[in-house]
């Protein structure tokens, strides 16, 4: 067993959690006691995977039963003598599935927002990884490579691929690649570039290029090439091939996701284009309202909607970003010659894997880049209402019964099996185990839907410290969690967790400023960190425990806190590169000052009582 005391404060939340919903079903205390037992005795031989791993998997496999419409099985629980439904939460679980392992005509949908909640937690928990995990996703991501070279060109020629095609190519007609706003982009670069140095472009790409001019794209004006033309023939670097990296980033307990960081000369061009791009399908009479960009909620209310039994399912491609093939999108974008060109010009023909291999990548654009999400999503939309055209439906109802937002698709239940067969003939891959299809349970853009009723639970990313930290992720993660679990009525758990901050952090004010969200947990709106409660005298009672004063600038009573602030860094460069940067980017005058990436403090500050 693990011995960082985190780990143990998992132990003794989820028991909290547990109680908290054992005693609203009227569980007798000697079953609480066994269950219990059993959470702690497989922690300690399990370790921390009980909770991350071993738990999530039960809760998957009724996911999957009630999404799927399979029968319900389970390793790793005892189960009773005909029965599939293990000893271990059997009352919680019989709620919502019968004994023989299928759905109950009229199930429970609070039961199964407790079900949920209890075993995934903590199931995106940041925790460290081993070794052959991280090997193991690079190695899927290499195969997918290989999968790509098995598609058959003769399916491009298909009348479903050339209606696609000519349905992207209305979309995108007015895009003009040349009348774009190049900027950088918030992440890290392969090139190696500090937030500060980007300003600085010192490669030409023969590939960029021909579509992009160095001196036309990345020189503030003429005055601007005429003054760097002594160093650019010094330091000025010519490469043939653009060259990405591949670096592993926490996602789940599970282990890393795999993103690509782009050369900086193609984010600036990527970040341009690939705007253009998303504001032209999100406001294109053929795209509008059906792909998203920025709003979630359209999916949101259709999983809803199609949970509660208006006809929509729910759908989830696998591996998305790195299957869509460059051929592909060469054969869909063929319409729009001068985009298509921009498009190819801007990617990374080639990648430099963790262990030092470079590959040559089929792959359109992994994710990291610009150009990944919106290329994908029309893709994913245009042959989705092609195949569904195959069907006899007419263009205006073909578009009407598809909703995309990155690899989730939202289709209408009687289209759903024609676009499991069509997309796999392109190397496009569906997630089984995430595509909802049977009766009332959906899943899209992180909403968990069944019968009307969000039943997404709360989970945990960042791994508790036990200790005050420079960092505001800790304090910020696990105050929210507790309002979370406040608004949704575990106070035992919300308890416990708010113990354990204040005995690092000291006492924190309470606040009845907040938003309830669509599966309950209550979401703060204060400028700093606050318990949320529902009691406004509350508040007075207990502001007596922090430090209070009246501002008379702003004629209030306010109250001591903690919020978190950006950690910036000051250029030391000047002249017309920080000016291109600044004008691009719409930074205006802000004195060179630049936010690091997911690099935040905490800092005290006064918020309104």
């Amino acid at each position: 067993m693990e011995s960082n005391n985190s780990y143990l404060f998992y132990r003794g939340m989820i028991c909290e959690l547990y109680r908290d919903i054992a005693q609203s079903y009227g569980v007798s205390l000697k079953c609480q006691r066994v269950e219990i037992r059993v959470i702690e005795s497989r922690f300690a031989d399990e370790g921390i995977s009980f909770l991350t791993k071993t738990l999530p998997r039960l809760g998957k496999a009724l996911d999957r039963t009630l999404s799927s419409g399979t029968r319900f099985s389970i390793k790793g629980f005892k189960t009773p003598l005909g029965s599939s439904i293990p000893k271990f939460l059997g009352w919680l679980i019989k709620r919502v599935i019968s004994v023989d392992g299928f759905e109950l005509d009229q199930p429970d949908p609070i039961a199964l927002i407790h079900f949920r909640q209890l075993t995934t937690s903590l199931y995106k928990l940041e925790i460290p990884y081993a070794p052959e995990t991280a090997k193991a996703v690079v190695d899927a991501f290499v195969q997918t490579e290989a999968d790509l070279s098995t598609v058959d060109e003769s399916v491009f020629e298909s009348g479903w691929i050339v209606q696609a095609r000519d349905f992207i190519t209305r979309v995108v007609s007015p895009i003009d690649p040349q009348r774009i706003k190049p900027k950088h982009g918030p992440g890290s670069v392969a090139t190696g570039e500090s937030v500060c140095e980007k300003t600085n472009f010192s490669r030409i790409y023969d590939t960029l290029e021909c579509v992009y001019p160095f001196t036309e794209w990345m020189q503030f004006n003429l005055n601007h090439v005429a003054e760097s033309w002594r160093n650019y023939q010094r330091d000025l670097t010519s490469v043939l091939e653009p060259l990405a990296r591949v670096v592993l980033v926490p996602k789940d307990s599970r282990g890393p996701r795999l993103i690509s960081c782009e050369p900086l000369e193609l984010m600036w061009i990527q970040q341009g284009l690939g705007s253009a791009l998303q504001d032209q399908i999100e406001s294109s009479y053929f795209t509008r309202g059906h792909v998203n960009f920025t709003d979630q909620e359209v999916n949101r209310r259709l999983a809803l909607a199609g949970s509660a039994g208006s006809g929509w399912v729910t759908l989830d491609m696998k591996e998305a970003s790195d299957r869509v093939s460059l051929r592909l999108v060469e054969i869909l974008f063929a319409g729009h010659p001068t985009l298509l060109a921009a498009l190819k010009a801007t990617r990374s023909t080639c990648t430099c894997l963790p262990d030092g291999t470079v590959i040559r990548m089929k792959k359109f654009a992994p994710m990291g880049s610009k150009l990944c999400f919106p290329v994908e999503s029309l893709v994913f939309y245009a042959l989705a209402v092609s195949g569904i055209r195959l069907t006899g439906r007419s263009w205006r109802e073909a578009r009407n019964a598809v909703y995309v937002y990155g690899d989730d698709l939202i289709v209408r239940e009687q289209d759903y099996a024609s676009l499991l067969q069509l997309f796999p003939t392109v190397g496009l891959m569906f997630n089984d185990s995430k595509c909802c299809t049977a009766r009332s349970f959906r899943e899209s853009c992180g909403c968990d839907a069944y019968f009307g009723v969000d039943v997404t639970p709360v989970k945990l990313k960042t791994v508790w410290s036990g200790h005050r930290t420079k960092g505001s992720e800790c304090l910020e993660s696990y105050v929210a969690f507790s309002n979370a679990m406040y608004g949704r009525g575990y106070s035992r758990t919300a308890d416990y967790v708010k113990q354990a901050v204040e005995s690092i952090y000291g006492k924190l004010p309470y606040t009845d400023r907040f938003i309830v969200s669509p599966n309950g947990a209550y979401v703060n709106q204060t400028a700093g960190v606050a318990w949320s409660t529902r009691t406004s005298a509350l508040c007075a009672t207990l502001h007596a425990e922090v430090k209070t004063r009246f501002s008379w600038d702003l004629h209030r009573l306010e109250v001591r806190s903690w919020k978190s602030e950006p950690v910036k860094v000051q250029t030391k460069f000047d002249g017309y590169a920080e000016m291109l940067r600044r004008f691009s980017g719409d930074y205006g005058s802000h004195g060179g000052s630049y936010a690091l990436v997911r690099r935040n403090r905490l800092k005290r500050t006064w918020m309104a009582a």
